[in-house]
C-alpha cells in the first residue's frame, strides 16, 4: 500500500486529485481546514474522542459530523460555538477519530485537525482518511502529523495544493491580503513539508508542490498578491529539491494555469468588488477582468490536473516541472522585453 498526505483537499482540484490517488490505490490522507462535503455522508458512522480541547475566542467547530459522540471533550474559552455537538449520523464505514487534538485561535475554524474520518474504500481499491488541518497552524499540522502517524511510518508522497487567490491593487488593498497570501501558498506549504519530512524520508518519497504558471510568467496588474507568493513557491521548491538531493527525495514543481474550480469562478465577482471600491483603478480593472474572463473560457476540468500530479508521483523519473494548461498568450507575453510589456499593459488598459 502506498500513501499520500493532500492538502487542500476540498477544493475542485483537490476532489480530482483525492479520487485520482484513490482510484489508484493509494491510502490518501485528504487535509484541509474543514471537512470535505460528502466523505461523511455515508451510514454506520462510529466516533470517538479522547481529551480533545477547544479553546480560544471565537472558535466555531460547524461541522458536528466530526466530533460527535466523544468522551472527555473539553470547551473553553470565550465565544466558542459547536453546533450539534450531540449529532447522531447513520452512515456506513466511516470512523472518526480524535485523539488530544486542540482547537485554539481568535476566530479559528477547525483551526487544528479536530478529526480524522477513515471512509473506506474506493472503487479502487484506495483508502480515503479526511484530515480537518489548517496549515497556517503549526499547531494544526503537528496534530496532522500525529494522526496520520498512527496509521504509517511513511508517506510516498506529499501533495501541496492547498492554496487561496486574491487581486487587488497593491497600493490600495491591506496588508493583510498579501500576508494571507504568503502565509496560505508560501508558508503553509513550507510548515507541511517540514513537519512530514521523517515519513517522506522513511519512504524516500516525493514532495509534489503545486505553484502557478503565473509562478514564472510576466507579472500581471493587479495579481501581484498571488504572483509574488507563486514566485516564492517557484524559488522555496528549487532550494528544498536541492537540499533532498541528499536523501533521495524528488522533488516537483507543478504549474497549473486556468482549472473549472469555484475559486476560478470567484475572480469574477472579486473584480467587481473591485471597480466599485477602487480610487484609482476603474477602467484598468474592467479591462483586466475583461482579459481574465477571456483567459477563463479555456479553463480545463479538474481531473485534467489530477492526472498530472499522480504521474509525477509514480513517474520513475519525473519531470522537475509538469506545465498543465499553461496559457499560450501569456507565454508569448513573457518573451518579450520588459520595456514593451509595459507599454502594451498601459495601452491595452487607457482604452
Amino acid at each position: 500500500m502506498k500513501y499520500v498526505f493532500i492538502t487542500g483537499a476540498r477544493g475542485g482540484l483537490g476532489r480530482a486529485c483525492v479520487k485520482a490517488f484513490t482510484d489508484a490505490g493509494y491510502t490518501v490522507f485528504a487535509a484541509d481546514i474543514s471537512p470535505i462535503d460528502g466523505a461523511n455522508s455515508q451510514p454506520n458512522v462510529t466516533n470517538s474522542g479522547v481529551g480533545v480541547t477547544n479553546s480560544g475566542v471565537g472558535v466555531t467547530n460547524s461541522k458536528p459530523t466530526n466530533t460527535i459522540s466523544q468522551p472527555n471533550v473539553t470547551n473553553s474559552g470565550v465565544g466558542v460555538t459547536n453546533s450539534k455537538p450531540t449529532n447522531t449520523i447513520s452512515q456506513p464505514n466511516v470512523t472518526n477519530l480524535a485523539v488530544g487534538v486542540t482547537n485554539s485561535g481568535v476566530g479559528a475554524t477547525n483551526e487544528v485537525g479536530v478529526a480524522c474520518a477513515d471512509v473506506g474504500k474506493t472503487k479502487g481499491c484506495g483508502r480515503l482518511v479526511e484530515l480537518i488541518c489548517d496549515i497556517t497552524s503549526e499547531e494544526s499540522v503537528g496534530a496532522a502529523v500525529a494522526l496520520v502517524g498512527a496509521t504509517t511510518d511513511r508517506l510516498d508522497a506529499v501533495v501541496s495544493l492547498a492554496g487561496t487567490a486574491a487581486i487587488g491593487s497593491l497600493v490600495e488593498s491591506d496588508a493583510q491580503v498579501m500576508k494571507t497570501a504568503m502565509d496560505v501558498n508560501l508558508l503553509g506549504m513550507y510548515r507541511t513539508c517540514r513537519a512530514f519530512f521523517p515519513l517522506v524520508r522513511r519512504a524516500k518519497g516525493r514532495y509534489i508542490n503545486i505553484s502557478s504558471e503565473y509562478g514564472v510568467l510576466t507579472a500581471v496588474p493587479f495579481h501581484g498578491f498571488y504572483t509574488a507568493s507563486k514566485r516564492a513557491v517557484e524559488a522555496y521548491s528549487d532550494s528544498l529539491r536541492r537540499e533532498m538531493l541528499f536523501h533521495d527525495i524528488k522533488v516537483i514543481i507543478i504549474r497549473p494555469g486556468a482549472f473549472k474550480t469555484p475559486m476560478q469562478n470567484g475572480i469574477g465577482n472579486q473584480f467587481d468588488r473591485l471597480i466599485g471600491t477602487t480610487e484609482f483603478y476603474k477602467l484598468p480593472l474592467s479591462k483586466m477582468k475583461s482579459l481574465m474572463s477571456g483567459e477563463l473560457k479555456r479553463a480545463a476540468e479538474p481531473p485534467v490536473l489530477a492526472r498530472a500530479i499522480l504521474r509525477a508521483a509514480e513517474a520513475k523519473r519525473p519531470k522537475r516541472v509538469y506545465r498543465v494548461n499553461n496559457s499560450f498568450k501569456m507565454k508569448l507575453l513573457t518573451v518579450l522585453p520588459d520595456g514593451i510589456q509595459d507599454r502594451i499593459f498601459k495601452r491595452f488598459m487607457q482604452k
